[in-house]
């Protein structure tokens, strides 16, 4: 929490925080009151109010089909700090005009300036969160990401409910255009503390034909599949999200029976929890990119939807406020979904922004955001079709649209995972290993964050590989016995981990041949490669002698070797005190054995014999078993 706070308050960041929460509050801001005022005002039909409550939405988003790929140009050309001055500038002279329009009650002129704050938040994207990995640095990033996330959708909360406020008040106009001016005042002194940002391309020379350009920086997203992947999980973040997000009023009414203050109520639940999701992925990976939680969180968000499908309507004719709405069967139920609909759309999207972000490089990441914000937009838009299709065209009952909405995300988890299969598992064993133990990992901070290294460590539980994958933030590809490489089910599950089947020359030698061959392949391509010297599980807690296969990788592939030593797993279940391991049921235990990994300086390849490596072994693990 203290890193966080001073993260949040020094001058790297605050100043882009304010100036990014601002937009986005006054954008939502004139959004609300101006939907409001058309539909309570200025129209006197429900179906002339609805057609322009459509065109305002699609002027708002227009834009970013439009400039985003001029935008994310225009950012990489120039010193980002400055264009968001401009932009900020641009904002002030929008919301004068806009406050012009309220006077007149000009429809036309209303959706001109939203068109023109629509406008207005494509150019300034791209520079936002290309600026962010200059401004932050390392894990900082991960937090700095999440509290923009969170501080993005309090702001599209509080902007509605202030807008919904204002534009009910005598002479709304007049509050209106001053909140929104004052908002846009703030933005841009807020921006006049933006710190001075390197450009990446300072010789870029502008594209205007922005459509072929948009379609070559396509092209060339796609062939980065870091950067596709990111960008296909933020699109589907905000296909997701809006779908919901659009439906949140029909929910309210036509399954929980609730009135317009549990519209409120369930805004504030999403957006809250998509803050609280976001700030949870950030703390369960330590702030780093830790794209395993991705197909977790989609997949737990698509049977909190089928949840959410199978709740019964509530057929009561009148509509009930908060209160009542809350001791209703099924109100608390519904309210949790919605809560955790958010939380895990959230823990979702953090991950794949920042993997976005650090993807892409300096001289090109503004363009890269900017094909983002293209994309996206084609996905709402998407979205908002789909919806259309079901629920308007087919007529399917509420209950489907969110069934197949549900059914559409599990798939996508299982595509997500498709692609980082190795960083999914790696979570899943973190968090595996941290129910059953509490670990003392400091020390495998000590391993290189790039680069090849081999790591050997002692065995002594079936344990020990899934404890030492989930503490290291970077995958490692593990050396295991063929007999256990090939066991069913669980060969399924270290085929997509990269395990490498090994055994004795004597029982197999292709295979044993055939391994080392690709282990040292990976050792060479700056993989981390983890083998147990012993070659089998400990029988007494000891350390067995070191067998010399390590040196023979190390011939075939000369390397920094890490020595590692685990302690204080031997009696654990997955050990063979007392017996075979695994002899037992299993008996949960609330209380975790406390267990350490230690890490030892590198070895360099020729200093690193079997008998050197047991003895550095032996010397971290001490006599703690």
């Amino acid at each position: 929490m203290k890193s966080l706070l001073s993260i949040f308050t020094s001058k790297r960041f605050l100043p882009i925080f304010l100036t990014q929460f601002g937009g986005a509050l006054n954008d939502n801001l004139f959004k609300s009151a101006m939907l409001i005022i058309v539909a309570f005002q200025l129209t006197d039909a429900a179906a002339q109010a609805s057609t322009i409550n459509n065109v305002a939405a699609l002027l708002f988003i227009l834009p970013y089909f439009l400039f985003s790929t001029l935008a994310g140009q225009l950012a990489d050309r120039g010193d980002k700090s400055v264009i968001i001055q401009q932009n900020k500038i641009a904002e002030i002279l929008i919301v004068l005009v806009g406050a012009l329009a309220l006077y007149l009650q000009s429809i036309p002129l209303l959706l001109f300036i939203l068109f023109c704050l629509g406008t207005q938040s494509a150019m300034f994207g791209p520079n936002k969160y290309a600026a962010l990995p200059q401004l932050l640095q390392g894990r900082e990033l991960v937090s700095g990401n999440a509290m923009i996330a969170a501080g993005t959708f309090i702001a599209i909360l509080l902007g509605t409910l202030i807008g919904g406020i204002l534009a009910q008040q005598q002479s709304a106009w007049i509050w209106i255009a001053t909140g929104c001016l004052a908002t846009a005042i703030a933005g841009y002194l807020a921006s006049l503390r933006i710190p001075r940002i390197e450009i990446g391309s300072p010789d870029l020379k502008i594209d205007w034909n922005l459509f072929g350009q948009t379609i070559k920086l396509i092209a060339l997203a796609r062939g980065h599949r870091r950067i596709w992947t990111a960008i296909l999980g933020v699109s589907w973040f905000w296909f997701v999200g809006s779908g919901y997000l659009t439906q949140i009023p029909t929910i309210v009414r036509y399954i929980g029976g609730g009135d317009e203050s549990v519209v409120t109520l369930f805004l504030a639940l999403f957006i809250i929890g998509v803050g609280m999701g976001c700030a949870l992925a950030a703390k369960l990976s330590s702030f780093v990119v830790e794209l395993g939680i991705a197909p977790i969180a989609m997949l737990l968000l698509g049977f909190t939807g089928l949840d959410l499908a199978q709740i019964e309507v509530n057929q009561t004719t009148i509509l009930l406020g908060i209160h009542d709405f809350l001791s209703s069967p099924g109100g608390v139920r519904i309210s949790l979904d919605i809560l955790l609909i958010g939380i895990f759309g959230g823990a979702f999207a953090l991950p794949m922004y920042t993997e976005l972000q650090q993807a892409s490089s300096l001289e090109n990441r503004a363009r890269i955001i900017s094909v983002n914000n293209v994309i996206n937009a084609v996905f709402m838009v998407t979205s908002a079709i789909v919806a259309i299709g079901i629920l308007g065209i087919f007529q399917f009952q509420l209950s489907t649209y969110i069934i197949v909405l549900s059914i559409l995300n599990l798939i996508y988890a299982l595509f997500v995972f498709a692609r980082t299969p190795v960083q999914s598992l790696r979570f899943l064993a973190e968090l595996f290993s941290r129910l059953f133990y509490r670990i003392e990992s400091k020390e495998i901070a000590l391993l290189p964050e790039e680069g090849p290294a081999l790591l050997v460590c002692n065995h002594v539980s079936y344990a020990d590989p899934v404890v030492i994958f989930g503490a290291s933030k970077r995958p490692i590809r593990f050396i295991m016995a063929k007999e256990i490489r090939n066991k069913v089910p669980f060969n399924l599950v270290f085929k997509a981990s990269r395990t490498l089947a090994i055994c004795s020359p004597l029982e197999d030698r292709k295979t044993y041949e055939e391994t080392m061959r690709e282990a040292a392949e990976s050792l060479r391509n700056g993989e981390l490669v983890m083998i147990f010297p012993e070659g089998r599980l400990s029988p007494n807690g000891e350390i067995g002698t070191f067998r010399r296969g390590v040196e023979k990788l190390l011939e075939s592939a000369p390397v920094p070797v890490y020595p590692m030593a685990i302690r204080g797993i031997w009696g654990s279940f997955f050990s063979h005190e007392g017996g075979p391991a695994l002899r037992e049921g299993f008996h949960f235990r609330f209380r975790r054995r406390e267990i350490q990994l230690k890490v030892g300086p590198a070895i360099p390849p020729g200093e690193a014999s079997a008998m050197v490596l047991q003895k550095q072994v032996e010397k971290l693990r001490g006599d703690k078993r």
